[in-house]
């Protein structure tokens, strides 16, 4: 089995807010499916599983190459990555690099990709041109899944735990010399890049605060955070230049309280305004066609409850002007830029929530298999993919349409899915990770 990363629940999950705020990939988690009822019938799909490719052992994230239109896909299990190319949707390469290769970030300005090896504590770059591995940089203590690509200089940032709980390190990986520069940070849980100050940003739950890192700095600026909170996830506004920080109320006093916060971060590293949400937010998502900010409050689940999860919306004068009710297990909102709505995948109601970006009301619950956890667009045919939490069994993708109807339901290979979408052929890649393959659906 998938090695599973030992840390409370919430520094583990939020390891991956990258992946779930782009391309929607998950690590590090596994579960058994439930049994469903067959589903009624349905419209003929627009969207069909074209083809199951075999690629390594438990393959996580695929990522698309955007200069020479390939996938690479990281195998965790077998420790290699498998390079698919896109015209004919065949395996081409299978690179060996360090053990468990996990998440892979791409650097369009070199054209590379940069493999995270959690086992070895490495990272292989990989040359976008030769698909040949041309550096393999061994960075300090334990690697985490948690690192960005920073366009304002180039380099791409990697997470270390040096000495666990309270002890991590950024190393940053000049794209040029492939020297490494390592920069002391409080406990990070996340890892983001803010356009607006140019500066790498990490959220330290257990210390209550954010690390700062200019480019090319050797020290890291800390920013300080209201007191008694955890910042988990970062989401930038565009409209306003400000950075999102969810404080979640994790921290080392135990669970977290009824309310969270979200601090507002401005360019120059201030703190411009703490808004009261609900409990346990988790990840935040911008909506561009009214400016405003959706913060999904997943609920703390006890041994004895499991509240509902609600949606704080935030304008952009950084107030709330909603509170909107969903179902158990919501985590994430993903905007449709087809029907400008919000969706929210609640897990534990196995239903999709749809939201009206006018009204910020409630407008559909659609019934969605398999623990769905989020969702993800698909410009292809402006169809909604819902990603399951998956398991041992069958994985089931439901697709929403425009007009907020399930046009069916998609029966891939085991195990979590990791997506990705390559805008060339338009075809969405979706790696299984127990079955040892990705399914190319179109």
């Amino acid at each position: 089995m998938r090695k599973i990363l030992t840390r409370p629940r919430i520094f583990a999950l939020l390891l991956t807010a990258a992946f779930l705020t782009t391309q929607l990939a998950v690590v590090g988690v596994s579960g058994a499916r439930s049994m469903h009822p067959a589903p009624p019938p349905l419209p003929s799909p627009r969207i069909v599983v074209l083809q199951n490719i075999s690629v390594g052992a438990q393959p996580t994230q695929p990522t698309y190459d955007r200069v020479n239109h390939q996938i690479y896909v990281a195998n965790y299990g077998s420790g290699t990555v498998s390079i698919i190319r896109s015209s004919t949707n065949k395996v081409i390469h299978n690179l060996t690099v360090g053990t468990h290769p996990d998440r892979i970030d791409f650097d369009a300005a070199t054209n590379s990709l940069y493999v995270l090896n959690l086992g070895s504590n490495s990272v292989s770059v990989i040359s976008g041109v030769t698909d040949k591995i041309v550096q393999t940089l061994h960075v300090p203590a334990t690697l985490t899944p948690a690192s960005i690509y920073d366009p304002a200089n180039g380099n791409v940032y990697v997470i270390s735990e040096v000495s666990p709980p309270s002890q991590f390190v950024v190393t940053e990986i000049n794209a040029t010399t492939y020297s490494l520069t390592t920069i002391a940070i409080g406990p990070a849980s996340s890892i983001a890049y803010d356009p607006a100050s140019q500066e790498v940003l990490t959220a330290n739950t257990l210390t209550n605060n954010l690390s700062a890192l200019s480019p090319n700095s050797t020290r890291a600026t800390t920013i300080p955070l209201p007191s008694g909170l955890g910042p988990v996830t970062m989401t930038y506004d565009p409209f306003n230049h400000e950075m999102y920080v969810s404080d979640s109320g994790f921290s080392t006093h135990g669970p977290p309280g009824p309310t969270g916060n979200v601090s507002v971060l401005s360019k120059n590293n201030s703190i411009v305004r703490t808004i009261v949400v609900g409990q346990l937010p988790i990840l935040s998502t911008y909506n561009p066609s009214n400016h405003e900010m959706y913060v999904v409050n997943e609920g703390f689940a006890s041994v004895s409850t499991t509240p509902n999860s609600t949606v704080s919306v935030l304008s952009a004068a950084n107030s709330v002007v909603k509170t909107i009710k969903l179902g158990k297990g919501g985590i994430l909102a993903t905007f449709d830029p087809k029907n400008d709505e919000m969706y929210v995948a609640c897990a534990l109601a196995n239903k999709t929530y749809v939201i009206n970006s006018t009204t910020n009301r409630v407008v559909a619950k659609l019934t969605t298999l398999d623990n769905p956890y989020g969702t993800m667009f698909d410009p292809a045919n402006s169809d909604l993919l819902v990603i399951p939490y998956g398991g041992v069994g069958t994985t089931l993708i439901t697709v929403i349409s425009p007009a907020d109807t399930i046009v069916t339901t998609l029966s891939l290979g085991s195990g979590l899915p990791g997506v990705a979408f390559d805008p060339t052929n338009r075809d969405v890649y979706v790696s299984n990770l127990a079955s040892g393959t990705v399914s190319v659906l179109r």
